[in-house]
């Protein structure tokens, strides 16, 4: 989807890949998607995010002339998915929807949207670490969240999870959702340690979950264990992450050692 929302700008626009990244682009093509993963909501965002292999890292083109036309959400495009893209993708939508619920531009419309999202993918999650079938019922709750959680990035943005995960999905080639699934237990321990906000406690309890504890455990199930990282390579991983505008979205506004040290607790 995001890929067809850069056709609808190159279509129109005879640009560089440079002036593409720096949006520098006038009319787009109406666009209309159809997504078939329940994850990354960008069927309602305005992002779309690209990988540049001259910054090696991904960024992002969108503007709110990519926010699609029509979108059409058919559960039924999703159900013959490998169990691992199904968690993989889930738990991008469930970063879309703590993220936004955490960051600093959290507001009384995204917060309604990303609370019914965790509220939904709360459960959904542990059906599915827990390797249990899923019937068209949860496929469709699946979806909703993904597309709730795509409407309150909309309003709020991404944050820490994803500027960190940016790396591990380029350098690593670890999928997307799984990527910012590995960060999201350290980066909420950090939250947690720098703030002591009943929103944290807000967040696990719409997530049927009964501390941070367990949030990790649920992580680790579905996303396994941490690729193995050099401290050279956190650094180059630090550096594109306090290169990106994500970190200062978060509630806490970190430190470049408070990113590093999220980084080394969960890339060691």
């Amino acid at each position: 989807m995001d890929a067809a929302k850069a056709v609808a700008i190159t279509n129109l626009s005879d640009i560089s890949d440079e002036e593409l990244f720096e949006l520098k682009y006038g009319d787009v093509l109406p666009i209309v998607l159809v997504p078939t993963t329940a994850g990354t909501g960008s069927e309602v965002t305005p992002a779309s995010i690209l990988t540049s292999h001259k910054d090696q890292t991904k960024r992002n083109i969108g503007s709110f002339k990519l926010i699609p036309s029509i979108a059409f959400l058919d559960s039924s495009y999703t159900s013959s998915l490998p169990w691992q893209i199904t968690a993989d993708t889930a738990v991008d939508a469930y970063s879309h929807a703590i993220e936004s619920f955490l960051s600093v531009k959290n507001n009384t419309i995204s917060s309604l949207f990303s609370q019914e999202a965790m509220t939904i993918l709360g459960k959904e999650l542990q059906i599915i670490a827990h390797r249990k079938e899923l019937a068209s019922e949860n496929m469709e709750s699946l979806l909703y969240a993904s597309y709730l959680a795509g409407i309150s990035i909309s309003l709020t943005g991404t944050s820490i999870p994803h500027a960190i995960g940016y790396s591990l999905t380029y350098y690593k080639e670890m999928p997307h959702g799984r990527a910012n699934g590995i960060i999201m237990p350290s980066w909420m321990e950090f939250n947690h340690k720098m703030s002591q906000s009943d929103r944290i406690t807000k967040a696990l309890k719409v997530s049927s979950l009964a501390s941070l504890a367990e949030f990790r455990e649920l992580m680790e199930l579905l996303c396994g264990k941490a690729p193995a990282c050099t401290p050279d390579e956190r650094k180059v991983f630090l550096k594109h992450a306090l290169n990106t505008t994500n970190i200062n979205n978060n509630f806490v506004i970190p430190r470049p050692e408070d990113i590093n040290e999220i980084l080394t607790d969960c890339l060691s």
